[in-house]
This record gives C-alpha cells, sequence and structure tokens, in this order.
C-alpha cells in the first residue's frame, strides 16, 4: 500500500535516532502530526548526502555530494563484503543488473574484481565481453542521462537486496 501525503507545517521539529548499525527511525513532531519512518543504513546514507547535495549550505564544513556520489558512496561498501556473503548477493541479482552496475561503479577500486572474482570462469568471461559490447570506453558519467539512470536504479535495486539480505541474517553486511 502506497500512501502519499503532503503536510505543511511551520513549527516542524525532526529528529533521527539509531535503533541498532542498520535500522533508524526518523521522528517528525508538528502541532497536530506525528510521523515515524523506519529506514536502513543505506536510506540514511542517500538521505544525507541528498541533503547536503540539494541544500550545499546547510553545514559548510561538509563537502558537498554530486549526484552520482548519492548512489556510488553506500555501493562502495560493497566491495568489504565476504566473499561467501558476495556470492549469496549474487544469486539474487538478475545479470543485467549486476552489469549495469558494475559498469557504474567503474572507478571504484577493486569493484569489479571482487564482484568478477566471485563468479565461475564462464559467468566471469560472458560478464567482461558484455560490459565491453554494451558499453566500450564509455563511461557513466558522460555517458547519456537515459543509460546512467538505468545503472544508478541497478545499483540502487543491489544495494536494497543487501540491505534484505543482511536484515534476515543470510549475509553479514558492511
Amino acid at each position: 500500500m502506497t500512501l502519499k501525503a503532503t503536510i505543511n507545517a511551520s513549527n516542524i521539529s525532526p529528529e533521527l535516532t539509531k535503533m541498532n548499525d542498520n535500522e533508524f527511525v526518523l521522528q517528525i513532531d508538528s502541532d497536530d502530526i506525528q510521523l515515524s519512518l523506519t529506514l536502513d543504513a543505506v536510506q540514511i546514507q542517500i538521505l544525507g548526502l541528498k541533503c547536503v547535495h540539494y541544500i550545499p549550505d546547510i553545514e559548510p564544513k561538509f563537502a558537498i555530494a554530486s549526484e552520482e556520489e548519492v548512489y556510488r558512496i553506500p555501493a562502495k561498501a560493497l566491495v568489504t563484503l565476504e566473499d561467501r556473503d558476495i556470492q549469496t548477493l549474487m544469486r539474487q541479482i538478475q545479470c543485467d543488473e549486476l552489469r549495469e552496475c558494475i559498469w557504474y561503479m567503474q572507478d571504484t577500486v577493486g569493484f569489479a574484481d571482487k564482484i568478477i572474482n566471485n563468479m565461475s570462469k564462464r559467468a566471469a568471461e560472458m560478464m567482461r565481453d558484455d560490459l565491453a559490447s554494451y558499453y566500450g570506453n564509455q563511461h557513466p558519467d558522460t555517458a547519456e542521462l537515459r543509460r546512467t539512470e538505468k545503472a544508478r536504479q541497478a545499483t540502487l535495486n543491489i544495494l536494497n537486496i543487501t540491505n534484505r539480505l543482511q536484515s534476515t541474517g543470510e549475509i553479514s553486511g558492511f
């Protein structure tokens, strides 16, 4: 069920509470309304980076996050997963999403190697061939927007699957 609401409140009081390493509660109170959202660590990271990106003067000591960093920074943590966790994760991901994510994360040192080294020899060879034939020398930061957005969405889907597997204890997490 999807519930959409727009609230214009002049006196709101937001509060973020860390429940555990992967669960946060964002509480927003106003005169007549109380809203509580439970978010995971990746969602909080993305929210924080978007705040810094869209409101650059929110805190001068923070570096301004580019839109690309909003997606790439949380995904960089995937390289810290154990090999067995990567293999568990890959069983849940469609090949085209994995290919899109590897292409999108190509500037992250060790990212493609970590993923491809956990594939069978045949699957790894096919992935390398697919990457070369689909993208050639095209870089995600200079590619057409439609292609980059597709890769961003694939990366976000993989992060969501990672969080689900972590919350159920199927992988150790990052």
